[in-house]
């Protein structure tokens, strides 16, 4: 077997996924800033080469117009997903 990772091998500004989360939703987010947790990486990103090389896969969508689809499908589903509950 394989395991195969399908993100994106561009690294992207968690600010500016907040951005345009805000934008789609019309809505400024509460941020509170906290020291960087010794966990927390600098910087992250996909390494896809071994998915291009086996499988020739690569992203097609940008995370802009990617993050868009995800609003969007909220937007019409929201009633839905108030009701989930979570259990943990």
């Amino acid at each position: 077997y394989n395991i195969y990772n399908v993100g994106d091998d561009n690294p992207v500004e968690l600010m500016h996924i907040i951005r345009i989360i805000e934008e789609g939703l019309g809505k400024k987010a509460n941020i509170e800033y906290l020291p960087r947790h010794p966990a927390d990486n600098l910087i992250t990103w996909s390494d896809i080469r071994k998915t291009k090389e086996l499988i020739d896969w690569s992203p097609k969508v940008k995370i802009e117009d990617g993050l868009q689809r995800v609003l969007k499908w909220y937007r019409e589903n929201r009633e839905w997903v108030q009701q989930l509950t979570l259990d943990g």
